[in-house]
């Protein structure tokens, strides 16, 4: 458990804006196909209901109400697609809103939307071209949003603040009021949300590394040798044999016990 008082300076919003950062990058790296922009949307709604109930575990009830703003359009991941044709088959609406994200003219036809945001594709905000650009369109917006995403083809996704989740430490206010505390709470909140969602992994990556724990020098290289040259099933062979070694030796019962349904003597507890 860790006071409020030690989590509202910018050592810890930083330690666990780095945490949410690589839960959800990972999470995308296992789950390509999964929207976990979706999931933030619901968690800052879930959240908010409870910080303001003061249910939020940890923290103290805030002292007004926050309401939720406004939803932000969702940036596309432009770099998993390999053409506009593509993009195509998202359908008007969502190239709507993904060339909103970006500030860009939103209107026209399906394969006019769909060239409009291929055009961008792998460009800096600053590096779009101005006759693209949307004329009320929000200069934050363009500052904040990277098209193409990142090294590995996914975008930066939102975290439960609303912004580029890569980038939250610098829109976090560190300090004792309502804001700063609101924005690590919640932060918190996604980092317990996105774990709730790997807990199968966490629990089989604990009992594999308990288990290889528990194995001898020799066991460890047998098992590397299997994942190369898949020779584990020596390892299992000898351990076999011991077994039936033991079963064939001759049974010791000096004391003539009645013998059980395994073939062994019944003790006297």
């Amino acid at each position: 458990y860790i006071p409020e008082s030690n989590k509202t300076n910018k050592a810890y919003g930083q330690y666990v804006t780095a945490l949410w950062d690589y839960l959800s990058d990972f999470f995308l790296r296992i789950q390509p196909l999964v929207n976990l922009n979706e999931y933030v949307e619901e968690w800052k709604v879930e959240f908010l209901d409870k910080w303001n109930k003061g249910q939020i575990l940890g923290w103290k009830p805030p002292r007004k109400p926050t309401t939720l703003q406004p939803n932000t359009p969702t940036p596309l991941r432009l770099g998993m697609f390999n053409s506009a044709k593509e993009l195509e088959a998202l359908g008007l609406d969502r190239l709507k809103e993904g060339l909103e994200a970006l500030g860009l003219k939103c209107g026209g036809t399906l394969s006019e939307r769909a060239e409009r945001l291929w055009s961008v594709r792998g460009k800096k905000p600053e590096e779009i071209p101005a006759q693209l650009k949307s004329k009320k369109s929000n200069n934050n917006n363009n500052n904040n949003i990277q098209v193409n995403g990142n090294s590995n083809g996914h975008s930066n996704h939102i975290n439960g603040n609303g912004h580029n989740s890569h980038d939250s430490s610098s829109f976090i206010s560190y300090g004792s009021g309502d804001d700063g505390r609101r924005q690590i709470a919640q932060i918190e909140y996604n980092i317990q949300s996105i774990c709730s969602l790997l807990s199968d992994i966490i629990t089989s990556t604990r009992k594999h590394t308990e288990k290889q724990q528990t194995r001898t020098f020799e066991e460890k290289q047998l098992l590397i040798q299997e994942e190369e040259f898949g020779t584990l099933g020596d390892l299992e062979t000898n351990e076999q044999n011991d077994d039936d070694d033991e079963d064939d030796g001759p049974l010791y019962n000096p004391l003539n016990l009645p013998l059980g349904w395994d073939g062994k003597p019944i003790p006297f507890w």
